[in-house]
């Protein structure tokens, strides 16, 4: 289990920074405005997605969308936890 630990804490992380930056374009920036990172080459520019990556699935309904891209994934990552932490759970004699 200490294995587990520092890959659990990395995801915790990464997870926190993510809606943390989030919440901070959402307060700070207006839509479409653009903030240079390196000027003429690398901006920075709020833009809302309803859907998934390259916006798959903006044109579902909030039902669907609601499904697939929350409530599946949550229900994914916990299965996939769940076969991770048994992958360091000692053999059971029977």
């Amino acid at each position: 289990m200490k294995k587990v630990i520092p890959y659990l804490l990395l995801i915790g992380f990464i997870v926190i920074f993510d809606q943390v930056t989030k919440y901070f374009v959402v307060e700070n920036m207006r839509l479409y405005e653009r903030l240079p990172i390196i000027d003429g080459f690398l901006n920075f520019t709020f833009a809302k997605n309803t859907g998934a990556a390259f916006s798959f699935g903006d044109s579902y309904s909030d039902t669907v969308r609601l499904v697939i891209f929350k409530i599946l994934p949550v229900g994914v990552c916990i299965w996939i936890l769940k076969c991770f932490l048994n992958l360091f759970e000692p053999a059971r004699n029977f």
